[in-house]
């Protein structure tokens, strides 16, 4: 879907490299997991954590429900050629 594509990249335009970290976090994890491990494995506040989760939340990389994190496969694997084009 071209519009998610450019929508995505408006995102991903203004990230830091605290966002970056947490999105390679989830994008390398299993697709179910919980908010507080992807915070301990960080080593990052909550609070900052969850702030960033916000900011991710309309690239639709993932949803939370409770504090477990879902991660659609296909957004992972967008997400995935991203990063690798980047680096």
């Amino acid at each position: 879907d071209y519009q998610q594509d450019i929508k995505n990249r408006l995102i991903m335009q203004s990230f830091s490299s605290t966002d970056i970290r947490v999105l390679e976090e989830i994008i390398y994890s299993p697709t179910k997991f919980s908010v507080l491990k992807l915070q301990s494995q960080l080593e990052i506040s909550l609070e900052k954590l969850e702030e960033i989760l916000e900011k991710l939340k309309p690239t639709g990389l993932f949803v939370i429900e409770d504090d477990t994190l879902f991660v659609d496969k296909e957004a992972r694997k967008y997400f995935e050629n991203q990063i690798i084009l980047t680096n």
